[in-house]
């Protein structure tokens, strides 16, 4: 697997050995039908994770298909050794078929989270792993593998590796009640920035 940080450093091998890390390949990891927990499983796909791990990582009862925060999402990729970038929005929503191709111009072969409007259920937004070649889209009515031109897409957070992994591995989260917004999730009332996650 080809890393961009790696690849900067110049000695894959090197590095490699000097953190004890190796890719493994990247996975499609499906949500539920009804559920909102794409962005647990792009996170789990970004870091060779399970969304079981994900949930216990964050230590407060939640159950499968609950959703994540965005300040959630960044501290497990950290705790995995993932840092997530400064994200960048459009005014619109775009579509990579245009001219400019932003986007592959900007990551290039970078891993990002992204944050689409949903293909499938309108007025909402979903969340998709790119792994630097295509995209990992959690929806179980997609293909497993898509291509960035499929999405309208809204955010971009991309994503770097932290060398000093070590470090990351002792992140844990103390026990906690299960936070309101995921008990609205499970009633329907929940909308994540003035949006349903699909």
């Amino acid at each position: 697997m080809d890393d961009p940080v790696l690849r900067a450093s110049g000695s894959r091998r090197g590095v490699l050995r000097a953190v004890g890390w190796k890719m493994k390949p990247y996975r499609t990891i499906k949500q539920g039908m009804n559920d909102a927990m794409c962005a647990v499983c792009a996170v789990a796909m970004a870091t060779g994770s399970t969304p079981e791990e994900v949930y216990e990582f964050l230590n407060d009862g939640r159950i499968m298909g609950d959703p994540i925060c965005t300040a959630e999402e960044a501290i497990f990729l950290l705790s995995r050794g993932w840092i997530r970038g400064r994200g960048y929005a459009f005014d619109a929503p775009i579509s990579t078929m245009k001219p400019s191709h932003h986007i592959e111009h900007t990551i290039g072969e970078m891993p990002a989270l992204l944050d689409v409007v949903s293909p499938n259920i309108e007025g909402c937004e979903h969340a998709v792993f790119f792994d630097g070649k295509v995209c990992r889209d959690p929806d179980p009515r997609v293909p497993d593998e898509t291509e960035l031109s499929d999405y309208k897409i809204l955010r971009v957070w991309p994503l770097t590796r932290v060398l000093e992994i070590r470090y990351c591995k002792r992140i844990q989260l103390a026990p906690r009640h299960t936070p309101l917004f995921v008990l609205e999730a499970r009633e329907g009332r929940y909308v994540a920035g003035g949006e349903w996650y699909s």
